[in-house]
């Protein structure tokens, strides 16, 4: 029965391969279509069993060999598509380091409070997106009720909370000591990964994750207790960093299955802003009369801390899994 099933489905694909390729030319061009894509879903259910060697197979094809199913075009495809991954999460690493140097000049030489530098942030960042994607790419701001819902999830669950909180563990402690806690994110991503998707993490992550996380420590020396300044506060602002930086990262995965990573961001902020606007209103931000030096450094953070590296980070997690990703965010300066 099983023999007599898979000729049939044989002759049934090649019929349809012939039809898709012009040699039936009785049949009209929307039914040659429609065997067209028939033949093609064929192919892919063909191409899919074929690949399906079990986890032995793919740590081989991990190991060097190719993919099964996968041309070896599609495989550099796929790598190259990765190395432009991780080259753009490096890059949104190198823009935050920056951004928290300046936010502590901020605070120490300009007298700027963590809550005026979060609002304007937001306010300013979410300006700067809606006027260049308006201004290049308008087809980007249009969005559906899905995508606002998503923004708002990540906009304010990950994005505003994130940022409030690490102006606040830097102010409270030091730069390196809002690092170190900020950067446990990558465990509790592994660990959402493991324990709720019920994801297999691979060999090569455990390790990086152990690394990274002693790497970090040694960085910022933490061995030293005058570069690590512990106040009960801001270590919870900056365990409370580490969570809204992981959820951030899994909210974003999420929604890049139906959202450009641009748009997301724009709107992400946007939800931020709506939500100073009653407590910090943007009129009482320019009434509060800040030098044309502190609003140069608004703008550095607004841009190149912000909407930069936040679009370069979003970008790079289309590529790379949420765990990878949040190890190499890591590799951020002190």
């Amino acid at each position: 029965m099983d023999i007599r099933w898979r000729r049939s489905n044989a002759a049934d694909y090649t019929q349809r391969a012939q039809t898709c390729q012009g040699e039936s030319p009785a049949l009209s061009r929307s039914a040659r279509a429609t065997a067209c894509e028939r033949a093609g879903r064929c192919a892919t259910v063909r191409r899919t069993r074929a690949g399906e060697g079990g986890s032995s197979a793919r740590h081989r094809a991990a190991g060097g060999g190719q993919v099964p199913g996968r041309s070896a075009r599609e495989m550099r495809v796929v790598e190259s598509n990765r190395w432009r991954g991780v080259v753009m999460v490096v890059g949104a690493t190198v823009c935050w380091g920056t951004m928290a140097v300046v936010a502590k000049l901020l605070f120490r030489d300009q007298g700027v409070d963590p809550f005026s530098l979060v609002v304007v942030r937001a306010y300013l960042a979410t300006l700067t997106l809606f006027g260049v994607l308006g201004a290049i790419v308008p087809d980007h701001l249009r969005v559906d009720a899905r995508m606002l819902r998503a923004s708002a999830i990540v906009g304010i669950g990950g994005l505003l909370t994130n940022n409030y909180l690490y102006f606040q563990a830097i102010h409270l402690t030091s730069v390196a000591t809002a690092l170190l806690l900020q950067y446990q994110a990558p465990l509790l991503v592994a660990l959402y990964v493991l324990l709720v998707q019920r994801q297999r993490l691979s060999s090569r992550l455990l390790p990086s994750l152990v690394l990274s996380v002693v790497g970090c420590a040694l960085v910022v020396r933490v061995y030293d207790p005058a570069a690590v300044r512990l106040n009960l506060l801001g270590v919870l602002a900056g365990l409370g960093t580490a969570f809204a930086f992981a959820f951030y990262i899994l909210t974003s995965r999420a929604a890049l299955g139906f959202m450009r990573p641009w748009t997301l961001v724009a709107y992400g902020y946007l939800a931020a802003s709506l939500v100073w606007v009653p407590i910090a209103p943007p009129w009482r931000i320019v009434a509060a009369g800040y030098p044309p030096e502190t609003w140069v450094g608004f703008l550095a953070i607004a841009t190149l801390g912000t909407v930069v590296p936040f679009g370069l980070f979003i970008s790079g997690l289309r590529h790379l899994p949420p765990a990878q990703a949040s190890i190499l965010a890591m590799l951020e300066p002190v």
